[in-house]
């Protein structure tokens, strides 16, 4: 019987596949967590930038309307990379009424109950001090992201960004027809009529002076 254990304990045969067999679950682990931290960064990173996209091409409009909203949703959806099941957005502008900010307008993807009120802690931490009777656009946007390996240390996330900014060429962004009250959304435009240049293409050909063009808000991700 001794003789037998001292045979197998220096009996070597086998002991890399033993060792492998060990680590292999480890090594896999290691390798899909670290592939998909690279990928929620560049995920995060992408919103950012379609955030960014959107908040400039918004900045350049001088009114609001449902089908404009629409098309600033299809251009983050194609710039993230996402579509209208897995990504939110929200746009709001808030102007500040003799020292308090108060929400004009809000409209969201997610429908009427989902706008931003004046008393939502978001506008105090996200928007800066401005002016008596300057207004800002805020502009809230999100993704769902899903791993692609799911025996990883991160779960399903909700990728958050804002940005906020001012109109480039007006001193506010008009919402024809919306009522903070009554529709907190979209209105019914069938009484509006849109100025030609209805299309996400600037609307105006002389920037106001009163405004720097060009003025970009800070941004912020998550």
């Amino acid at each position: 019987m001794k003789r037998s254990l001292k045979k197998l304990h220096k009996d070597m045969s086998g002991s890399a596949s033993v060792e492998f067999v060990i680590i292999a679950a480890f090594y896999a682990f290691t390798v899909t967590t670290l592939f998909t931290m690279m990928d929620v960064y560049l995920a995060a990173n992408k919103g950012q930038k379609a955030n960014a996209i959107v908040s400039n091409v918004a900045s350049r409009l001088n009114q609001m309307d449902a089908t404009r909203f629409d098309e600033l949703v299809t251009v983050y959806n194609n710039t993230a990379n996402s579509n209208s099941d897995d990504s939110w957005l929200r746009l709001t502008e808030v102007w500040n009424n003799g020292g308090s900010f108060e929400v004009r307008w809000s409209v969201s993807t997610a429908g009427i109950t989902d706008c931003l009120s004046d008393d939502d802690p978001e506008i105090d931490f996200y928007i800066p001090n401005v002016a008596s009777g300057d207004a800002v656009l805020l502009l809230e946007t999100s993704r769902e992201y899903v791993p692609a390996f799911g025996n990883t240390a991160f779960g399903a996330m909700t990728l958050n960004q804002r940005s906020v900014f001012v109109p480039r060429f007006t001193g506010q962004m008009v919402f024809p027809g919306f009522e903070l009250e009554e529709d907190c959304n979209f209105p019914e435009l069938t009484e509006t009529t849109p100025d030609p240049g209805s299309t996400l293409e600037s609307d105006a050909e002389t920037p106001n002076e009163e405004l720097s063009a060009g003025d970009s808000g800070s941004s912020e991700g998550t």
